[in-house]
């Protein structure tokens, strides 16, 4: 049927509309959600229960081009742990992932030359870190807010 529609030149534009539409949605579903995601960020509603060690946190997981996302969030429901690992050039950007912190003041704690690099944001009672290892291609980074954190 559809061979011989097409062949004949017997379609019209208003008998196809729900192949566009399908295409449309097929198209928006492989990109994934689109949520960026940050440090203090409330979790979404499709947040599960994963496991970190001995203990279960509520947390999302994505892939987003190169790297894949997971973050965690504390009994508020917002984010306070979040692991990239990452296969692209250059290392992920703090600044995409550390919201409000990132204007804070920042300290230097360990610099390994092309190979890791640890900061912290510090401001009054609240604090996070950035920590970002690897070289080209292979990138694990961490940002947690030790704030936000959940107490023991």
């Amino acid at each position: 049927m559809f061979g011989r529609a097409l062949k004949t030149g017997n379609s019209t534009p208003r008998r196809w509309p729900w192949v566009w539409g399908l295409l449309l949605l097929c198209w928006l579903g492989l990109g994934g959600p689109g949520w960026a995601v940050s440090l203090g960020d409330p979790l979404p509603e499709w947040a599960q229960p994963m496991p970190v060690g001995r203990q279960r946190l509520r947390g999302v997981e994505q892939y987003r081009g190169q790297e894949q996302i997971r973050a965690y969030g504390n009994e508020a429901g917002r984010v306070f742990w979040i692991q990239i690992h990452s296969h692209s050039n250059l290392p992920p950007d703090y600044r995409e992932y550390l919201g409000e912190y990132q204007h804070f003041p920042v300290e230097v704690v360990e610099v390994v030359p092309l190979r890791a690099r640890r900061l912290r944001f510090r401001q009054g009672d609240r604090s996070a870190e950035w920590q970002v290892v690897g070289m080209s291609g292979r990138f694990q980074a961490e940002a947690i807010s030790e704030d936000l954190a959940p107490q023991p």
